[in-house]
C-alpha cells in the first residue's frame, strides 16, 4: 500500500520514537568518546533533552484525551524531521504523547535529508520546512497535514520579525515562547483537527 507519495517500504522502515531517541544518543556518544565531528551536535544534545523532558513531564488535557479516545479506526502519522531541528524538538514530543493515549494512532519519523524527493510534495510556502506531519487512515488515504509549527507560534514569530528583530534573535525568542507555551497551542490545533475528522 502507498500512503500518497510515500511508498510502503518507506513507511515500514521509518523510525519509531525510541529509534529517534537512539539515533540522537548514538551521535551524542560518538561526539563524547571520539574526535569525530558531528554536525550540529549542540542542537542534537538540546533536542534530546527536550524530547525526554516533554515526554516525561507533559500531561495531555482531559479534553484532548477525550477526542483522541473517540478515534476508532487506525491512523498513521508520518513526521518529517531532523534530530537537530529546534521546531521538531519543541513540537514532536507532544505528538508522541498524543499517540500514547490511543493505540490506534501510530507516529513514525522520516528524516528530511533522506527523503527530499518525498518532501517536495509537502512544501510549506515553497520550502521543505520541518517538522511536517502527514496523517493517513487505515487505507492509506491522507487525513490531514500539520506543521512546521502551530499557527499561534508562527504568528508570534512573524510579530517578532515585524518588530525589526534579526531573524536569529526572532527565532530564539520564538523558541522561548514555544517552551513556555508547553504544548497548549499544539493541543488546541490537534483537538480542532481531530474533531473535524470525527464529524
Amino acid at each position: 500500500m502507498d500512503y500518497g507519495v510515500i511508498q510502503e517500504e518507506k513507511v515500514k522502515s521509518a523510525l519509531r520514537y525510541p529509534d529517534l531517541i537512539t539515533l540522537m544518543e548514538n551521535k551524542i556518544e560518538i561526539s563524547r568518546s571520539s574526535a569525530a565531528e558531528i554536525p550540529r551536535i549542540d542542537k542534537i544534545i538540546l533536542n534530546h533533552q527536550r524530547y525526554l523532558q516533554i515526554h516525561k513531564n507533559y500531561e495531555i488535557s482531559e479534553s484532548l484525551k477525550s477526542v483522541l479516545n473517540t478515534i476508532k479506526s487506525s491512523q498513521l502519522w508520518i513526521a518529517f524531521t531532523e534530530d537537530w531541528c529546534d521546531d521538531s524538538g519543541l513540537t514532536l514530543p507532544y505528538l508522541v504523547k498524543m499517540t500514547d493515549v490511543n493505540s490506534l494512532i501510530q507516529i513514525k519519523f522520516l528524516l528530511r535529508s533522506e527523503n527530499q524527493d518525498i518532501m517536495d510534495h509537502y512544501l510549506t510556502e515553497g520550502n521543505q520546512a520541518i517538522p511536517k506531519v502527514i496523517a493517513f487512515d487505515k487505507n492509506g488515504r491522507e487525513l490531514f497535514r500539520w506543521g512546521p509549527r502551530s499557527h499561534s507560534a508562527q504568528m508570534v514569530f512573524e510579530k517578532f520579525l515585524q518588530n525589526s528583530l534579526d531573524k536569529k534573535i526572532a527565532k530564539e525568542k520564538l523558541y522561548n515562547w514555544m517552551a513556555e507555551d508547553w504544548g497548549r497551542s499544539i493541543e488546541n490545533e490537534f483537538r480542532e483537527i481531530l474533531e473535524s475528522l470525527l464529524k
